[in-house]
């Protein structure tokens, strides 16, 4: 995984990067980022 490549692109798109260092934490990081994302009101 290249960091810096996640960055950029999030910088463009407004995203954000979550990373799972184990695969066990995928689901969390999944929820991490619904969580983060912007209700719209």
């Amino acid at each position: 995984m290249n960091r810096g490549a996640l960055d950029q692109i999030t910088r463009t798109t407004g995203g954000g990067v979550l990373i799972a260092a184990d695969p066990a934490q995928i689901g969390e990081a999944f929820l991490k980022g619904i969580s983060l994302r912007p209700t719209g009101s």
